[in-house]
């Protein structure tokens, strides 16, 4: 389904978004600015500025896109820590290796039921943080899982 969207948009190197159809800035909350997978794909060889490609989060014709990231949760031999992976079992949806090598992205669908996003006083992560609207997050399509 993910694929399907058309809420990509490209970053770069500041993983600032940027608009697939025409290469200047995206904003997470202007559909305008966005485009479809395969637009966000080919501005990666269109625009030099365009390092690669990521997805708003958000409402989608199949549900409400949230996004799951575990900051710092694979360690330098690739093992993910044992509470990343329990939640990663749990969603059982999209999930990915971030940019970074070092985290977790897990894409799924559901209704956040309080405003907050981020919580940094885990003693396995350095920060778990969830979002379901006016966001986006960057796709290393280092798939896991």
């Amino acid at each position: 389904h993910l694929s399907e969207l058309t809420q990509f948009v490209g970053f770069n190197s500041k993983k600032i978004p940027i608009n697939p159809k025409d290469g200047t800035f995206a904003s997470s909350t202007n559909p305008q600015t966005w485009g479809t997978f395969a637009e966000a794909l080919q501005s990666v060889e269109k625009y030099p500025q365009v390092l690669g490609i990521g997805i708003v989060l958000g409402n989608t014709p199949y549900g409400n896109l949230c996004g799951l990231d575990i900051d710092e949760c694979i360690d330098s031999d690739g093992n993910i820590a044992p509470e990343a992976q329990e939640l990663i079992d749990l969603l059982d949806s999209y999930t990915e290796i971030s940019i970074s090598g070092t985290g977790i992205h897990v894409l799924f669908f559901a209704e956040k039921i309080t405003d907050k996003c981020k919580n940094t006083s885990l003693e396995w992560c350095k920060a778990l943080e969830l979002y379901d609207k006016d966001r986006y997050f960057t796709l290393s399509g280092r798939r896991i899982n």
